[in-house]
């Protein structure tokens, strides 16, 4: 799975956002926006950012509201590429970083030993302070 993060400034200070290919953003002042920006030259749903074979593009939302991508007016769907800068109105945004997601690693767990209360590694079949089957135990995530 792919990521792309965006960096922008609001207010005089950073502001980032990692978006994944398997769900579209949408940039814009309405508060039910991915990524809400506050000036009024931008648009309610000024842009959108979506994924395709692996690939993000770049989609403008507003009739009346050009986008610019490294200073080119678009008037079709661009991909992106790590630097770009993307124009909403006179707010810029970055393309910092176009990669492979790391990997979620699954969650460490424990069993709690019904019989003496222990917590002990979730692997063991039986609890090493007392000989009682884990079958029963109570699951405890570290």
């Amino acid at each position: 799975m792919r990521e792309l993060t965006l960096q922008w400034y609001a207010e005089g200070r950073p502001a980032s956002y990692v978006m994944t290919e398997h769900r579209p953003i949408t940039l814009g002042r309405r508060a039910d926006c991915d990524i809400v920006l506050a000036p009024r030259t931008v648009s309610r749903q000024h842009a959108r950012i979506f994924a395709y074979q692996g690939v993000f593009y770049l989609r403008n939302l507003s009739e009346h509201n050009p986008i610019y991508l490294n200073g080119q007016r678009i008037a079709a769907d661009m991909p992106l590429r790590p630097g770009d800068v993307v124009q909403l109105s006179d707010v810029p945004l970055q393309v910092l970083a176009i990669q492979e997601a790391q990997p979620i690693a699954p969650p460490q767990y424990k069993i709690r030993c019904m019989s003496c209360q222990n917590v002990v590694d979730g692997q063991l079949r039986d609890c090493p302070w007392c000989g009682s089957s884990l079958a029963h135990g109570v699951t405890a995530y570290v």
